[in-house]
């Protein structure tokens, strides 16, 4: 790294208010949300119930298969790059660098393996060699991209971080629309989708080594950023599992079909929580900064940003699924309304778990995934299989006021105990 790369990276990042860098991550956290939305639903439009119900589990296979393959490194890169310099830095990004190498393609191989093993209990098409390969590439480019995200938040960059999800995920649509076009099925339009965020992925990386957040793959601090990390993988994959798993075992319960109605009102739904995403990438910076940070402020500006994005999507959308999806879809508007106040209830958790990784309480983010997601298995399957999809709605209500509970809880415990050992 030339002297002048070193000097530019060793600058302080300005500091900007909660609302201003809120605003500005929100403006981008929004064309993120609104181009995975809008890929979601032209998929689901396209493809029809049941293609796009096997579409969906393979997503959510590669999604938690990429988030393995960071072995929960992002978490522990967050707390350690903010107070890393000069060669220690350099160093430190070589490592995280290696995992970004190694991690993707591990968890490609084992997304292959995960949907081979789901073929039999929700579709065969899930071993089909086409889907197998769309399932590999997604995972690959999705792995690749979390990460590099990780490493521009870990290094304060926030508008960056924000421009690079935002233009990696309208890559993914436009690359979905393309294959929808050519020829539409789960397969083509996985590896579509991941084709197009695969260019802009490839620049946000060369920027990342220009910049020094990331740097020549070394292993020289590999042990140490996956000895942080690992605690923190139990809260990755279990809020993944948390948050993912009603899909999976909607699939195996109810079949592919009903996956897509309550898939459609699940993506909606998220919507939502674009804005309090924001609010808590800022919160994370402050903590991991130890600089002024305050819960209570961040979850509230956060639920009233939700609240006045929740009611403009429930109202447009209640008129707007007939008209769009047919009558086969339609009444995924009545699971929205149920999903909405779900959304709401997990805004205190959008903020707090990402306080949790900013202090590097790996530890305890780690602790309360894995509860998220043994509350979210246990309540799905306990009210899912009588109710249907209204019951999997419900499942979803308790398991996000479980996690904001859980995670609000301890940010405010664990920040008191700081300030009080200063």
């Amino acid at each position: 790294m030339s002297r002048a790369t070193a000097q530019h990276v060793a600058t302080p990042h300005r500091r900007t208010s909660l609302v201003a860098t809120s605003t500005m991550l929100g403006a981008a956290s929004t064309a993120q949300a609104a181009a995975n939305t809008l890929a979601a639903l032209w998929a689901t439009r396209v493809l029809g119930p049941a293609p796009r119900g096997v579409m969906v589990v393979a997503l959510t296979i590669a999604t938690t298969a990429a988030l393995l393959g960071g072995a929960g490194s992002g978490s522990a890169y967050r707390s350690e790059l903010a107070s890393a310099h000069g060669a220690a830095r350099t160093r430190l990004a070589a490592g995280y660098a290696a995992i970004v190498v190694a991690g993707s393609g591990a968890a490609a191989v084992l997304a292959v393996v995960a949907s081979l093993a789901s073929a039999g209990a929700i579709a065969s098409e899930l071993a089909s060699t086409p889907l197998l390969a769309g399932v590999a590439v997604s995972t690959a480019v999705q792995s690749v991209g979390a990460l590099t995200t990780e490493a521009w938040f870990a290094d304060g960059r926030f508008r960056q971080a924000g421009g690079w999800a935002a233009g990696s995920a309208a890559g993914g649509l436009a690359g979905l629309m393309v294959a929808a076009a050519a020829g539409p099925t789960p397969a083509t339009m996985l590896i579509g989708q991941a084709a197009g965020m695969l260019p802009v992925t490839a620049a946000s990386v060369n920027r990342l080594l220009r910049t020094g957040a990331l740097a020549a793959p070394r292993l020289g601090r590999v042990g140490r950023l996956l000895r942080r990390g690992l605690p923190a993988l139990g809260f990755s994959v279990g809020l993944t599992v948390a948050l993912r798993a009603d899909r999976y075992l909607l699939g195996v319960i109810a079949g592919p079909a009903a996956i897509t109605v309550y898939s459609l009102a699940a993506t909606l739904g998220e919507i939502a929580r674009t804005i309090p995403q924001a609010i808590g990438q800022v919160f994370s910076r402050r903590v991991a900064e130890r600089t002024e940070a305050t819960p209570r402020d961040a979850a509230l500006t956060a639920m009233v940003a939700a609240a006045v994005t929740a009611l403009p999507v429930g109202v447009v959308s209640w008129y707007a699924i007939p008209s769009f999806f047919g009558d086969d879809l339609a009444a995924a508007r009545n699971y929205l309304l149920l999903m909405l106040l779900a959304e709401l209830l997990f805004t205190p958790f959008t903020v707090a778990a990402k306080g949790l990784v900013g202090g590097g309480w790996t530890g305890t983010v780690g602790l309360i995934g894995c509860l998220g997601s043994a509350v979210a298995i246990g309540a799905f399957l306990a009210l899912a299989r009588p109710f249907g999809v209204w019951g999997a709605c419900a499942a979803s209500c308790l398991t996000y006021t479980t996690l904001s509970v859980l995670a609000y809880g301890n940010v405010r415990r664990l920040l008191a105990r700081r300030a009080a050992g200063a």
